[in-house]
């Protein structure tokens, strides 16, 4: 395996990946009593009546959300890389 080079000190940005094929970003809520989670969504709202709805059940009221979402790291403006990339 061979390096091609090093760039230091230079700007990156990071944010969603926008590609077609890569899924919305997912919450899911989990009972920290229980741990019985919500089913992953895409809206805050369906993920945060769950846990109302589980608390009202349950008395628990102790909860962690959990979110997942595709991220791409890019060279930003000025990063040398950016020009054999192009504007991805």
């Amino acid at each position: 395996m061979s390096v091609r080079g090093v760039i230091r000190l230079a700007d990156w940005t990071i944010g969603p990946d926008r590609a077609t094929d890569m899924p919305a970003p997912t919450r899911r809520i989990e009972c920290t009593t229980c741990g019985r989670p919500s089913a992953p969504s895409p809206s805050q709202v369906v993920t945060d009546r769950w846990a109302i709805d589980h608390a009202a059940r349950t008395g628990h009221r102790a909860f962690r959300e959990l979110a997942a979402a595709f991220l791409r790291v890019s060279p930003a403006p000025g990063n040398p890389l950016r020009r054999k990339e192009g504007d991805r």
